[in-house]
């Protein structure tokens, strides 16, 4: 199974300083959530099918946070 969908792009992103974004707060989710999201990719190579599926169904979820936030 191969997952078509595009790397996250919000990484290479910084927030403006003194925006909304700026803050620990959003450093810190955004750290988490990419960390989780590289667990997840580490998974999928060793998972079986009906995992595969869900965990990057839940990737997807994830990237999609990432852009949100």
């Amino acid at each position: 199974m191969t997952d078509q969908q595009p790397e996250p792009i919000l990484s290479q992103i910084s927030p403006l300083p003194g925006g909304p974004a700026a803050g620990e707060a959003y450093e810190l989710a955004l750290g988490d959530i990419q960390l989780t999201v590289a667990s997840v990719s580490g998974a999928l190579p060793h998972a079986d099918e009906t995992t595969a599926a869900r965990l990057t169904a839940l990737r997807r979820r994830l990237n999609r946070l990432q852009l949100v936030l």
